[in-house]
């Protein structure tokens, strides 16, 4: 019933996905930040 192979495969797209999912909320986070900044230094 149980096949390894696809198993790990879906296993590394689902580590491939988080990797995105997380690296996208990194870079989100560094731009909200960057817009702080770059709204209190222009006030």
């Amino acid at each position: 019933m149980l096949r390894p192979k696809t198993i790990r495969r879906e296993g590394s797209a689902e580590l491939q996905m988080v990797a995105l999912e997380s690296g996208i909320q990194r870079v989100v986070a560094l731009s909200f930040l960057f817009a702080k900044i770059f709204s209190t230094n222009l006030r």
